[in-house]
């Protein structure tokens, strides 16, 4: 078989390589380049020319191709069940916190029930209030809060009108002034028990109580579920 019939089947095993290629997953990109490489060089062994084979360079060239695609197939691989070994090690980690109260500042869910918040306070601030805002960033219930007498405020999620606001995730933060001017807001914290540990694009991340998702590094304390008056 002459040169041109063995370029010709080099492409077209090439062509079948690319299709199935285009047919798999980012994942498997390089799995897809390996077995394509296999086929080009298989239909060129097959068909080469043999009053005129391959030169003995361009072979071990080929072949030392060859060899990197299949190392870079391995290595894909093995980085695979690093990240799946890492991740299943993350979820391990956080199974302590299931079943605990983690403590969040800012975004906090409101569930239609009285959540219970924790309101930083400025020293030296002459008036302190409890901001609450929306999903949008809207501004839409402020509270007057005593430093005295108010360590812990709990919201009730009623309006002006007595009206109780919708479910969701709510920002809250507290605003202060003084006699030179405002000063830097405060943070206002809530105790939220973990229902999940999940993995995921953003690592291992845990669901709390609300719907609310966070990473690990967003809570800044931990502690055993209070118990409820009620029950007692």
């Amino acid at each position: 078989m002459n040169a041109i019939t063995a370029t010709t089947a080099a492409t077209q095993a090439a062509s079948a390589g690319t299709a199935s290629q285009n047919n798999s997953s980012n994942g498997s990109v390089i799995s897809s380049d390996f077995e394509t490489f296999l086929k080009m060089l298989t239909a060129q062994l097959e068909n080469q020319d043999p009053l005129n084979p391959l030169e003995s360079q361009d072979f071990a060239v080929q072949l030392a191709t060859f060899s990197n695609v299949e190392q870079q197939t391995k290595t894909n691989s093995l980085l695979e069940d690093v990240k799946s070994g890492l991740q299943a090690s993350g979820l391990g980690d956080m199974s302590g916190w299931l079943g605990r109260e983690a403590r969040v500042t800012g975004e906090i869910p409101f569930t239609g029930q009285p959540v219970k918040l924790e309101p930083e306070f400025e020293p030296g601030a002459l008036e302190t209030e409890l901001v609450v805002s929306d999903a949008t960033g809207r501004e839409i219930a402020a509270y007057s809060l005593n430093p005295s007498t108010d360590k812990y405020f709990t919201w009730n999620g009623l309006n002006a009108e007595n009206e109780v606001f919708s479910p969701g995730i709510y920002t809250f933060k507290t605003r202060h002034s003084a006699e030179e001017g405002a000063m830097p807001d405060g943070e206002v914290a809530a105790y939220l028990p973990v229902i999940e540990a999940r993995t995921g694009s953003r690592g291992t991340t845990l669901l709390l109580h609300g719907g609310l998702e966070v990473t690990p590094d967003a809570i800044s304390a931990l502690r055993q579920i209070e118990p409820n008056p009620a029950d007692n």
